[in-house]
C-alpha cells in the first residue's frame, strides 16, 4: 500500500503480528508437550534459571524473523484470496466499489460521485483504478489511515494461519499426538482463521467505503478560467504630412534668416 511518514503502515504493524504469532506458537507447544511441562517452564523462568531464561530472547528473535520472513514470503494475490475466497482481480476489495460497497452506504452520496467521474464504472479492474486514483487523495486522512492499516493487519493474521495449521499437522505426526488433542488444535486454529478472515474483509470494505464517502462529500472544485490574452499595443501609423511639416518650418526658418542678413 502507501508508505506514510516514518514507519508505513505494514511496519508498525509487525509487532502485533509477532504477538499473534507467538501467542499461537505457545498454545500449540502448550497442546504439544501438555500444560504441565509450559507451567514447569515458566517456573524455571521466573526462578531465574539462566538456561531457561536465556532462551526467551532467541525465541523473540525468531518469532520476529519468523514473522518477517512470512510476511514477505507470501504474495500479495495469495493474502487477499485467502481473504476474499476469489482470484484475480476480483480479489481486491476496490473490485467491487461502485457497484456493491458504495450503494450500500448510506455516507455515500452516488450522484456526487456521478457529477465528478461521470458515468461510474462496473468493470473490476475499472472500479479499482478509478477508485485507487480517489484514495491517493485521502489516503492521509485519518479515517482511511485507520481503515488501512486494520486492513493490512487483519490480512496478515489471515494469511499467517495456513501456516499455522500446517505447523500443527507436522508437529502432531512428529510427535505422534494422540488424536483428540490433533482435532483440538485444528478446530482451535481452523475458528481463529475464520475470526481474523471476517475482520480483514470488513476492514477492507471499509476502507473502501470511507475513501468513497469522503470524496463524495468534498465540495467540487471551480474549472479555472483561462486568462484573457493580453491586447497586443496598437501603433497608430504617421501620416506623411506628419513627417513633412516639421521640415517645411525648418526651411522657413533656415529662408528668412539668410534674408535678414543680406538685408544688413
Amino acid at each position: 500500500m502507501i508508505k506514510q511518514a516514518g514507519k508505513s503502515l505494514k511496519s508498525r504493524n509487525q509487532p502485533q503480528v509477532m504477538t499473534f504469532l507467538s501467542a499461537n506458537i505457545v498454545a500449540l507447544v502448550a497442546a504439544f508437550v501438555g500444560l504441565e511441562a509450559l507451567q514447569a517452564f515458566i517456573g524455571a523462568v521466573r526462578a531465574g534459571e539462566w538456561s531457561h531464561v536465556l532462551k526467551i530472547p532467541a525465541l523473540i528473535a525468531v518469532g520476529a524473523i519468523a514473522t518477517r520472513t512470512i510476511s514477505w514470503a507470501i504474495p500479495r494475490e495469495w493474502k487477499e484470496t485467502l481473504v476474499f475466497w476469489r482470484r484475480g482481480m476480483r480479489s481486491l476489495p476496490s473490485s467491487e466499489a461502485f457497484t456493491v460497497i458504495a450503494p450500500s452506504d448510506l455516507r455515500i452520496d452516488i450522484l456526487s460521485l456521478q457529477k465528478r467521474f461521470g458515468q461510474l464504472p462496473t468493470e473490476y479492474q475499472q472500479q479499482s483504478s478509478l477508485w485507487y486514483a480517489i484514495y491517493r487523495k485521502h489516503c492521509k486522512d485519518l479515517v482511511v489511515e485507520d481503515a488501512n492499516s486494520a486492513y493490512l493487519l487483519f490480512r496478515e493474521l489471515t494469511a499467517i494461519m495456513p501456516v499455522l495449521i500446517i505447523g500443527c499437522l507436522f508437529g502432531a505426526l512428529s510427535i505422534q499426538l494422540s488424536l483428540s488433542n490433533s482435532m483440538l488444535a485444528a478446530l482451535a486454529l481452523g475458528f481463529e482463521y475464520f475470526v481474523v478472515m471476517y475482520a480483514a474483509r470488513n476492514a477492507g470494505k471499509r476502507l473502501v467505503a470511507n475513501v468513497l464517502a469522503l470524496e463524495a462529500s468534498a465540495e467540487i472544485p471551480k474549472p479555472q478560467q483561462a486568462p484573457a490574452p493580453a491586447k497586443k499595443a496598437r501603433k497608430t501609423p504617421v501620416s506623411l504630412s506628419e513627417v513633412q511639416e516639421p521640415v517645411a518650418v525648418e526651411t522657413i526658418r533656415s529662408r528668412s534668416a539668410g534674408q535678414s542678413r543680406f538685408n544688413s
